[in-house]
């Protein structure tokens, strides 16, 4: 079972280590990297992976690439996530600018409706008809409002 689990590691390393090879080569001929499986006390005092140099290069430039790739996406979604925040702070406060205006305007109104619907003395004038006869009528009245 132990040497099934040794195998299966070995397995999932290189291929791990093929898959992600060919992203970091810069020279025109692949290089082969050499990744061996170490028994302990065989020429090691601890079990292990060794790997030769080429392939201990090519491991490390993948792992700076990765590091790179995702401090620049992490450098990005900060910026987008500061911009994000500006845009709500002002949006916000554009909003609250807004409602205030509409308060004010709104403000206005109840006053002149107020002003329409009060006590006051209105002049009215029109024609009329009484017992066949048509005429004009001119006058004033005073209104006193209770509701």
């Amino acid at each position: 079972m132990k040497r099934l689990y040794s195998a299966c590691r070995l397995f999932l390393l290189t291929s791990l280590l093929l898959l992600l090879w060919p992203a970091s080569s810069d020279s025109a001929e692949p290089l082969a990297p050499i990744i061996l499986h170490v028994p302990p006390n065989w020429t090691s005092s601890e079990e292990g992976y060794f790997l030769n140099d080429d392939a201990l290069q090519g491991l490390v430039a993948d792992a700076e690439s990765w590091e790179e790739t995702t401090n620049a996406w992490m450098t990005a979604y900060y910026e987008m996530f500061d911009r994000h925040i500006a845009y709500v702070s002002d949006t916000k406060d554009r909003m609250l600018v807004l409602m205030e205006q509409i308060n004010k305007e709104r403000a206005g109104w109840l006053a002149e409706i107020k002003r329409l619907r009060g006590n006051g003395l209105y002049l009215y004038g029109g024609g009329e008809y009484d017992d066949g006869k048509f005429g004009t009528k001119v006058g004033a009245m005073f209104v006193w409002r209770v509701f």
